[in-house]
């Protein structure tokens, strides 16, 4: 039910390993697939952690639990311990260029938000996320942090210097998935600093090149930024209270993105020899419109 895989190599020519979980690994199939990437920021290990115990904990318990089983037999789950395995080395946030990862992808609102390909300009790393995530279609991630603790949505750059809430088409959506994940965590939603443990990127602090704006523009994907702890380095002792505070946050968040709403198979019938429709059918590649919205 697993599948490890390279996405690239970092600067330092390291191995970027990436981790498929699915009753069906490496098959292309009729089911929404979903991300976490962690430790963009070298100096934020502590979610490197959390989704190798991730990965442990759906191994052990889809057979019995429900909602491990929905998410491995549902859909295929992909998670990126580290892509910045050269900064968490040298114990720093940046890449061993010195480049902030999280500022490195093409900007939807500098440059548009029709394709966004890669500008040449990128780190190795970034090129990597930018080539595996056009490659394949994802239809939410969440890029995992340190440094506060609460769910972040787009845009994180500003859409207009009057206005420090910076909208995207699908702020509702947005806060609604946001929500989600603050809500099944522990005590994020009780957060003091956050109105219920959730923020527009922008108006908390806006950047450009982010991860999550591009994701969204380029390849129609459902992004948050988790930040999910105040101490970046906690102790080790600490780390298994700081993944069952997580736990139910990481397993509702992809649910909801990829089984809440409207949803379906697009199916083409098999004739038969003599041309009769049968049961036996096969899913479609296919785009859905509804009128008016």
């Amino acid at each position: 039910m697993a599948r490890m895989f390279s996405l690239g190599k970092s600067k330092e020519n390291r191995e970027l390993w990436a981790l498929e979980l699915s009753n069906n690994p490496g098959a292309t199939e009729a089911k929404p697939n979903a991300r976490y990437v962690a430790n963009m920021h070298g100096d934020e290990p502590a979610s490197r952690q959390l989704l190798l115990g991730l990965a442990e904990w759906l191994c052990q318990y889809h057979t019995t639990d429900s909602r491990a089983a929905e998410i491995v037999n549902g859909m295929h789950l992909y998670l990126v311990p580290t892509v910045n395995p050269d900064g968490f080395d040298l114990r720093q946030r940046h890449n061993i260029e010195d480049v902030d990862l999280n500022r490195d992808f093409p900007d939807p609102l500098l440059l548009g938000t029709t394709g966004l390909p890669p500008t040449g300009k990128e780190q190795p790393e970034t090129l990597a996320l930018m080539q595996w995530m056009s490659a394949t279609h994802f239809v939410a991630s969440a890029s995992l942090h340190e440094g506060a603790v609460v769910a972040n949505y787009p845009w994180d750059g500003m859409t207009d210097p009057n206005n420090t809430y910076s909208a995207s088409p699908d702020d509702a959506t947005f806060r609604h998935l946001a929500s989600v994940y603050a809500d099944a965590h522990s005590d994020m939603h009780d957060s003091i600093e956050f109105a219920g443990g959730i923020t527009n990127g922008a108006q908390w602090y806006p950047i450009s090149g982010g991860m999550q704006d591009w994701a969204y523009a380029s390849g129609q994907c459902m992004e948050l930024t988790v930040e999910m702890s105040q101490d970046k380095w906690p102790a080790a002792d600490l780390l298994p209270g700081l993944f069952e505070a997580h736990l139910p946050a990481l397993l509702a968040f992809p649910l909801a993105a990829a089984f809440s709403g409207l949803r379906g198979d697009v199916h083409q019938l098999l004739p038969t020899a003599q041309g009769n429709a049968t049961d036996d059918d096969i899913p479609l590649p296919a785009v859905i419109t509804v009128q008016d919205l």
